[in-house]
Formats: structure tokens, C-alpha cells, sequence
């Protein structure tokens, strides 16, 4: 078994998608497909529940993989770091982390080239989280840095924050809502159906911001925690309830989604706990902010 599909494999179970897998290896949807059908070859189990009118899940045995080969690429990557040699220089390898509910494909490679440009001896590696996980990884020092929007981490004597840019808030919801409860023209039109929402958003701050937003725009409506972001997006593509996230969001590119914008906007805001180089992070945040804004322009 190989580093390379290993990779793949992690891919489509974060993306759920063979196809935004292979946009995000720049690999053919068949190729992805023939790694991942040798991968379960060679491993004589299956790895994934394909089913032609729902997005690809994990098998029970997929799962454990996926945590086993996680957590395997996530040392790999911290060992192969201290290590990496260009030019027979050592490289330092920074870590950043952003919401796995996020899709950051348009410029995530514009991101990374410009960072190693200014910085030759460096390089910015780009990892997705639940968001259950992305404060805990920066504090243990596992992310040097995160990217997640402003009400999420608040500073402190050990974070720190730069705004990057504002994002339009959206309700998000399904082809099912819309025959369960008929169309949506307002906000308001979304009360009384349950907002389905990551348990690590249950904090008094992020609370009460979502609670401030609702209410801002129109909607009564009860609030559910839930574990992450995967439970609620089957649960929304189900009918049984919304969300409220993003322009940013995975799910604006799946089919049978929908989305209403919400006032107001928030903040992304790049987060650190540990400083090493100032330089680095004022450039980081210039060019995260410059090549998000030509994602915005685009759409």
C-alpha cells in the first residue's frame, strides 16, 4: 500500500465525492476510483457504501481506517517535516488547519505558491478538520495555524487573531425541505423548522451570535446540537431540519442543496497560538485575503 493512496483514500472520505476528490488531486474521476477499488483489493474489505442517489459514505470498517489512517499521515507528516530537504536546506513546514464543512479549492494553490515564493525556505501545508478538532489542534500545537470565522476561537493570552475577510452567512437547506415545508423566499419562512448545528458551536459566545442572527432575521425557530458537520448535512439532505453556514460551504456545490443569505456577514479570521516569525504571518494573511477575494469576485 502506498503513501499515494492512502492519500485518495482520505480525500473522498472527507469530501464524500469521488469526483470533488479527483478536482482536489487534479487526478481523472476513473483514476480515483481504480486507486481506491485497489486499495479495498488489497485490503479485502470495503471501505465505502457506493450508492448511485446519495453521496458515498464510509463502511463500519471504512471508519476505522479512516481513523487509523489519519492519525498515521498526520505523524508522517510531523516527522517528514522536521526532515523535508530542498536544495540541501531544511524546509519549515507550516501547518494550517480550516473547518472540514469549508471548500477552499479555487485558492488553495494560490495560497501555497505565493507563500513558498516569499518564502523559499518554508512552505504552508493547507489540512482540513472537523470542527470539533480545530481549536484543540492549535492549542496542542499539532496546527500552527487555523482558519475559522470569528465568533469560534476568541483571543487570548495564547491566541491571537487576523481578520482575512467577510463572508455572507447562509441558510442551508434541501430539496426535501422544499417538499416538506414548501418553498423559501425569506428568512423568516424558515421558523419553526429545527437549525441544525455542530456541537462545537455549543459555546455561550457562538451561541448567542447564532441566536442574535436568527433573531435579526426573523426566524423562531429551535436550535439542535449535533456531532459534526457530516450528521447534519445527511440530516439536512433528509428534510429534517437547516443549517446555517457559509458562502464557503462544501455543500453549495452538491446537488439538491439550496441557500438563502442572512444579515449579517462574518468574519474569517486566521488564528495562532505560537509565534515564531512575525513576517510569516503578516504575509500569510495578505495572501489568504488576496487570493479569497479573487474567489469571491469569481462567483
Amino acid at each position: 500500500m502506498t503513501y499515494h493512496q492512502i492519500h485518495c483514500f482520505l480525500e473522498v472520505a472527507e469530501l464524500k465525492s469521488f469526483t470533488r476528490a479527483s478536482e482536489a488531486l487534479n487526478l481523472s474521476q476513473p483514476a480515483i476510483s481504480r486507486i481506491i477499488t485497489a486499495m479495498e483489493n488489497e485490503l479485502g474489505i470495503r471501505l465505502f457504501e457506493r450508492n448511485k442517489d446519495k453521496p458515498i459514505a464510509l463502511t463500519p470498517a471504512g471508519k476505522d481506517f479512516y481513523s487509523f489512517f489519519n492519525k498515521f499521515m498526520m505523524e508522517f507528516k510531523k516527522l517528514l517535516s522536521e526532515y523535508s530537504m530542498e536544495n540541501g536546506k531544511k524546509v519549515r513546514i507550516y501547518q494550517l488547519g480550516y473547518p472540514s464543512g469549508w471548500s477552499i479549492t479555487n485558492f488553495y494553490d494560490g495560497v501555497v505558491n505565493q507563500f513558498h515564493q516569499l518564502h523559499p525556505d518554508s512552505a504552508i501545508e493547507i489540512i482540513s478538520y472537523d470542527l470539533n478538532l480545530l481549536k484543540e489542534k492549535l492549542l496542542s500545537g499539532d496546527l500552527d495555524f487555523i482558519l475559522c470565522f470569528n465568533s469560534y476561537i476568541r483571543e487570548t493570552k495564547s491566541v491571537s487573531s487576523r481578520k482575512i475577510v467577510d463572508l455572507p452567512r447562509l441558510v442551508l437547506y434541501s430539496d426535501v425541505c422544499i417538499e416538506k415545508y414548501g418553498n423559501f423566499t425569506k428568512p423568516s419562512d424558515f421558523s419553526g423548522i429545527p437549525f441544525l448545528i455542530p456541537s462545537a458551536c455549543n459555546t455561550e459566545s457562538m451561541a448567542e451570535d447564532i441566536k442574535n442572527v436568527m433573531e435579526k432575521n426573523g426566524i423562531d425557530s429551535i436550535i439542535e446540537f449535533h456531532s459534526n458537520m457530516d450528521n447534519i448535512t445527511t440530516l439536512v439532505e433528509n428534510g429534517s431540519g437547516v443549517t446555517m453556514f457559509d458562502a464557503w460551504s462544501r455543500n453549495l456545490k452538491m446537488g439538491g442543496f439550496h441557500s438563502m443569505p442572512l444579515e449579517p456577514s462574518h468574519s474569517v479570521m486566521l488564528s495562532f497560538a505560537r509565534v515564531d516569525n512575525y513576517r510569516v504571518i503578516d504575509d500569510l494573511v495578505q495572501i489568504i485575503n488576496k487570493n479569497a477575494f479573487l474567489q469571491k469576485k469569481s462567483k
